[in-house]
């Protein structure tokens, strides 16, 4: 068993603390909701039991963080209400949960590689010396946006 004190641990991880603002500060801009906006923070994951995350993300929004979910649990139970509410056999007052992309997905059609000739790289053009569908390039296309709900579905065209 080793035992580390708190001061240790936190020194050991100063470089590491000040990688949780960025997200803290994405979530928001993603949210578009300012800092005043949150009314509760609840925080979730084992790393939540470090005291020095409490303590940063207390000092980001301005408030304490709530400790009503068991942190290891949040998930699970998440998981066991939106079942709950899916089911004819339990009645729960209403809530919504919204799923949606954190980022754009993109999809690239056709080939960016060079064909493989074995040498001869003339049997990519065709006979007047133009590219032939081997030699194009692919195309990207944007699936969906950042921050779109799913689930959807999208027909591409090109």
């Amino acid at each position: 068993k080793l035992v580390i004190k708190r001061s240790v641990f936190e020194e050991r991880c100063a470089t590491l603390f000040p990688r949780l603002l960025p997200p803290l500060e994405e979530v928001l801009v993603r949210a578009n909701m300012a800092k005043g906006d949150v009314d509760r923070i609840e925080l979730i994951g084992g790393a939540t039991r470090i005291h020095r995350v409490k303590e940063i993300v207390k000092d980001f929004f301005g408030k304490p963080t709530s400790a009503s979910i068991n942190a290891d649990e949040a998930g699970a139970l998440g998981a066991t209400l939106y079942a709950a509410k899916l089911s004819t056999s339990f009645r729960l007052r209403d809530f919504h949960i919204t799923d949606s992309y954190p980022y754009a997905i993109n999809v690239k059609l056709g080939s960016d590689a060079e064909p493989s000739s074995g040498g001869n790289d003339n049997e990519s053009m065709d006979e007047a010396g133009e590219e032939t569908d081997a030699r194009k390039k692919g195309k990207d296309k944007l699936l969906f946006k950042a921050g779109s709900k799913f689930p959807h579905k999208k027909l591409i065209t090109m």
